[in-house]
């Protein structure tokens, strides 16, 4: 049973640090593509908790969607012809509205809302096309998602997701700064 734990943990890990140099990218295509790789170390940490507790497949469950929402993205991004702002609209209400189903059947109160919106967040700013406003996404979710690992008790998790909320302030920053420098220049 520990080394269940264990085995998360280190999954947890190693998403955390490929997610973290994903906010390094500036092309939203290479974002994506590292995040896919992220998510199954991710989803992977889940499914070793399952053992333990059987709270943990409904995580499972959301984090799965989450990564063919990330999937579905990412080949978006890469076809000219289905890249429009309404298909990634549909796409992004879609997405949401399977997450929403999929925490309704496992609701367990008001704290359940909090990964919910953080979805649904990262599911319609997926569709931008500028990254920035991706990353400013995925600072508001790291955000909710760290209050919901606080409130569950989940401290190493938790750690991690404020390490992913350092990153993404920090790759924001820099952005803004070369941004900043830009703008100086013209």
């Amino acid at each position: 049973m520990i080394w269940n734990e264990i085995v998360s943990a280190v999954c947890i890990g190693l998403s955390t640090m490929v997610f973290c140099i994903s906010m390094q990218m500036q092309s939203k295509t290479k974002l994506m593509a590292i995040q896919i790789i992220s998510s199954i170390f991710y989803i992977s940490s889940y499914f070793f908790v399952i053992t333990v507790t059987a709270s943990a497949l409904s995580g499972a469950i959301i984090a799965s969607v989450e990564f063919l929402r990330l999937i579905v993205y990412y080949l978006i991004e890469k076809s000219k012809r289905f890249n429009t702002p309404n298909i990634n609209l549909m796409i992004g209400i879609i997405f949401s509205v399977i997450v929403a189903i999929c925490t309704a059947l496992s609701w367990a109160g008001w704290i359940s809302g909090l990964p919910l919106i953080a979805s649904v967040i990262i599911s319609m700013a997926l569709g931008f096309q500028r990254i920035v406003y991706l990353k400013w996404a995925f600072l508001v979710n790291a955000m909710l998602i760290f209050v919901y690992l606080l409130l569950m008790g989940l401290w190493f998790n938790a750690s991690a997701q404020f390490v992913v909320m350092i990153f993404i302030a920090f790759s924001l920053i820099k952005y803004l700064i070369k941004r900043k420098k830009y703008v100086q220049i013209v």
